[in-house]
């Protein structure tokens, strides 16, 4: 959760950068907010990295709530294909970036930053050194 947050929060502060956003869930069901927060970006409108957040924010009530994904507007046929792209992103996970489930990471430009460990904090100030990296490795190339 606070590593997302951190992205957005990044992303959200003027950042050059895109997010993307792969899920490497601990356990195969359950965790409403990993289906809530694709089943966002699948309807990908204008607002999806608002609804994100405050779907971060509001973490612990929604987790700790009896409230069902129909509650927040994902249909059964919508799950399916959540259910699915986590499928994926945990094949993606396991056999190209080696890590565990649970285990978390930063992606940017191809370099894999990760696993990070489980009391490893990756901060805003940290993406903005990614970026600033990133653009400095990367443009510079492109321009000499």
């Amino acid at each position: 959760k606070e590593l997302l947050s951190n992205a957005i929060r990044q992303m959200e502060g003027g950042s050059n950068t895109r997010t993307g956003i792969i899920i490497n869930r601990l356990y195969e069901h359950g965790n409403i907010l990993n289906k809530l927060v694709l089943g966002t970006l699948i309807q990908s409108s204008e607002n999806s990295m608002k609804t994100i957040s405050d779907i971060l924010t509001d973490a612990n009530n929604i987790e700790n709530s009896l409230k069902e994904l129909s509650d927040y507007g994902i249909t059964g046929e919508m799950e399916k294909k959540i259910d699915e792209l986590l499928k994926m992103h945990s094949s993606f996970i396991k056999e190209s970036l080696l890590f565990q489930p649970g285990q978390r990471g930063v992606i940017s430009n191809g370099r894999v930053l990760g696993p990070l460990d489980s009391n490893e904090h990756f901060t805003i100030d940290d993406f903005d050194l990614l970026e600033r990296l990133s653009l400095s490795t990367h443009v510079e190339k492109i321009y000499k």
